[in-house]
């Protein structure tokens, strides 16, 4: 468990720290301004995840 005022970098954070090889994520239905307003994990996670940790979204 943890907390941080950023979810993306928290799970990157945690993936790389427990030597993961996998990191599987579900993705909600949100409307175009829900996104806007709270931003978009995956997309964050995606961007900073290392190359080595594959990335697999369940929609």
């Amino acid at each position: 468990y943890a907390v941080s005022p950023s979810a993306a970098e928290t799970i990157v954070d945690v993936a790389a720290t427990v030597g993961a090889s996998r990191l599987i994520l579900g993705a909600p239905q949100r409307s175009a301004l829900m996104k806007l307003l709270r931003g978009n994990v995956i997309r964050e996670v995606s961007d900073s995840l290392p190359e080595e940790i594959d990335l697999l979204v369940y929609a």
